[in-house]
This record gives structure tokens, sequence and C-alpha cells, in this order.
């Protein structure tokens, strides 16, 4: 991989702070005022189904002169985004570990341990869309942007697999 493809990988590295961060956060923050279009990516059953939305045609737009994502990925990335309610400052992993109602982690290791065991971007897609409803859809929308565009190349699921976990039990309790 090309060091200047694996700058595009990246929303949450420094240099992409000036570029794509700031269209994705802007994306995020429209998304959460357009109520109908923010439901039509939530009830996207398959990318077939992020293409015609307006919403989808914006964020691309607005992206694909910054950087060379590749449409499918970033229907991806929309669609995760999409599930967001608030772009929390905390990452999927150290969300999924903190402690819900009953002192155990928000996501059991369990489920997290799919999630990441899965090779096809889209069964990732599906799963981590039902823990981003499960961690209260609170997230940081650039790191959950990286693990959704990292899972598009093998090595970017190896690097994702290692950091999600060292971030989920760095974090989880002990019973996690």
């Amino acid at each position: 991989m090309s060091s200047e493809r694996a700058k595009y990988l990246n929303f949450s590295k420094e240099e992409s702070a000036t570029t794509t961060l700031p269209v994705l956060k802007a994306w995020h923050a429209r998304l959460a005022d357009d109520r109908r279009a923010r439901a039509a990516l939530r009830r996207a059953q398959s990318l077939d189904d992020v293409w015609p939305e307006e919403a989808f045609s914006r964020l691309r737009l607005h992206l694909l002169p910054l950087a060379s994502f590749s449409t499918m990925a970033l229907a991806r990335v929309a669609v995760a985004v999409a599930e967001v309610d608030e772009d929390h400052e905390v990452s999927l992993a150290r969300r999924a570990a903190s402690l819900g109602v009953r002192g155990k982690a928000l996501v059991s290791s369990d489920r997290l341990r799919l999630l990441l065991g899965s090779e096809d971007p889209d069964e990732f897609l599906r799963l981590l869309r039902g823990i981003v409803d499960q961690i209260d859809r609170q997230v940081n929308v650039a790191a959950l942007a990286d693990l959704v565009l990292s899972w598009e190349h093998p090595n970017g699921r190896l690097w994702a697999r290692r950091t999600v976990f060292l971030d989920y039990y760095e974090t989880a309790p002990a019973d996690a």
C-alpha cells in the first residue's frame, strides 16, 4: 500500500484534519438535521439502496476530489456513520467496553469477536450496525469511518482487529 493511499484510509490522521475529516463531520452534522435522508440510509439493506440517496451523493462529491475512496467503501462508511446519533470522543472498542447498567460491558467480548472475525465487508457492516445500536449510537465518527475503511483490505483488517481488541480489553471490566 502506497503512503499516499494509506493517508486516505484514515480520517483520524493529522494530515486529514484539514481535508477529509471536516467533510465527514460536516456531512454527519447535516445528516442529523435531515431526518428523511438519515432514515433512508439507516433502512438500507444493501449498498444498492444507498446509491440513489442524495445524502450519499453529497458525501461522495465532496470527498472524491480529496481522496481516492472506492464508491463501495464510501457507501459502507455512509451507512455506518448514519447510525451514529452523537459524535462521541471515544472509539467503538472503548465505548463497547464501557459499563452498562448491569455493571457489564455494553458489548460482550463474544459479540466483538463475531464482528472482528468477519472477512466480508458487507457482513462486517451488518454486524457493526448492531453494535453501534448497542452502544446507544454514540461513537467517534472518524474512528468508525476508519474502521469501516480498514475492512476493505486484508492488511487493514489485521490492523483493525489488533487495535480494537487491545482497546476493548484495556477498557473492559474483568469479566468481559
